[in-house]
């Protein structure tokens, strides 16, 4: 089962252990048919720490959260990651009748 894509606009090998990318879209399939969606302008990912990296504006969008920073530490190994802050973020609930 697919748990994780990642998609570039285009992509340039940098360096040996380097794939720089611009315009990163990241996909993470959780459980209950759940997408998290994030991307970003420019990264880098390093095939040796399977990490993607980037220093540039990165914005995460789900079904009720969407968060903004500064960047992206991604370990595509076990599928977690950070967004360095400042971060804006947007929590959407839904309305509860009184």
């Amino acid at each position: 089962r697919l748990s994780m894509l990642l998609t570039a606009s285009s992509v340039t090998v940098a360096a040996p252990q380097e794939i720089a990318a611009n315009i990163l879209n990241v996909y993470l399939y959780g459980k209950n048919n759940q997408t998290s969606h994030l991307f970003t302008k420019a990264a880098s990912y390093f095939l040796d720490k399977k990490l993607a990296v980037s220093h540039t504006e990165t914005t995460l969008r789900e079904e009720n959260l969407s968060a903004r920073g500064t960047g992206l530490y991604l370990d595509t190994n076990i599928k977690r990651g950070i967004i360095p802050g400042p971060v804006q973020t947007t929590i959407r609930m839904a309305q509860r009748n009184k």
